[in-house]
């Protein structure tokens, strides 16, 4: 039954020692399996399974067996080194091996609020999901869990880092609309799990405010929702909720553009008017909303 593990470990390696670095300090040992002899050995194993002779209520019966081993391991395990949640140190690596080594909360309820919010933030925009799959998951919580910190910051510095993280998004096909989204819900989820601290996380809503009202500054408000509505109404209510917020993001990259994020529709356009992922009638919507948010933008200068 561990023998199977070996070959699991080698794939989990890489991510415990960038999640835990130096603090794993030899114990990661068990993870590196036989080395390079893993495969090796682990080929010798099926072998010799493949020709003990067994009937399927063996094979079950070894199943169920091996269930209940690998619990009864993880309570082992839990009594013979129990985790102090007061004692860890966390990391944005912990959310996401990916993110590198930048800041996040240190009280357990606000890395879960952040996480929370931001699962709420991919719900509103199924885009995110559909487009950047699982690494976009993950730097979806280590990026509100950073957020999550700047409330330690002074303003102006704190809606500097959010122009600054709204910038890479925005050229990166994430129009700040979600930034925006993400910050009014992380306000929302901090304050809930944490109240003592919400005049703190004002500042999260302030600099979603801030987002806000640049975007309307280049698409007044009712033709900014006016315009997402019309191809909701023209994408069958955006694929049938499946895609829903798509049409904000649309209308939003324009603003972006705007703005000076030089790449916001650029980086949106190619995935969002895929002939292979999409119908023409999808694709003809989309660069009629480009169309008509550009003219927005033209009407009110």
């Amino acid at each position: 039954m561990l023998q199977g593990t070996t070959l699991g470990n080698n794939v989990h390696l890489p991510d415990v020692l960038k999640t835990f670095g130096g603090q794993t300090s030899g114990t990661a040992h068990y993870y590196s399996g036989y080395g390079e002899n893993t495969s090796r050995y682990w080929k010798e194993f099926c072998s010799a399974m493949n020709a003990f002779p067994m009937g399927q209520d063996g094979r079950t019966r070894l199943i169920l067996v091996a269930l209940d081993f690998f619990d009864q391991l993880e309570a082992l395990y839990s009594a013979l080194y129990p985790i102090h949640n007061a004692k860890m140190v966390l990391t944005a690596t912990m959310l996401n091996p990916e993110a590198g080594d930048h800041p996040v909360p240190g009280d357990v309820e606000e890395i879960k609020a952040a996480v929370a919010a931001a699962k709420k933030c991919r719900e509103e925009f199924p885009y995110f999901d559909e487009r950047y799959q699982e690494r976009g998951r993950s730097f979806a919580k280590s990026d509100a869990a950073w957020l999550a910190t700047l409330i330690e910051l002074p303003e102006a510095q704190l809606l500097s880092q959010v122009e600054w993280l709204g910038r890479v998004l925005g050229n990166r096909g994430m129009p700040r609309i979600t930034l925006e989204r993400q910050l009014e819900l992380l306000y929302d989820e901090l304050s809930v799990a944490v109240p003592a601290k919400i005049d703190q996380y004002k500042g999260l809503q302030e600099a979603a405010e801030s987002l806000k009202g640049e975007r309307l500054r280049h698409i007044p408000e009712p033709d900014f929702n006016g315009l997402a509505k019309e191809f909701h109404i023209a994408t069958d209510g955006e694929l049938r909720g499946r895609l829903k917020g798509s049409g904000l993001l649309i209308v939003s990259a324009v603003c972006d553009r705007e703005a000076g994020i030089a790449d916001a529709v650029r980086s949106l356009v190619p995935w969002i008017t895929d002939a292979e992922r999409f119908s023409p009638q999808w694709i003809a919507a989309v660069f009629k909303t480009l169309e008509q948010a550009r003219e927005s933008v033209k009407g009110k200068g």
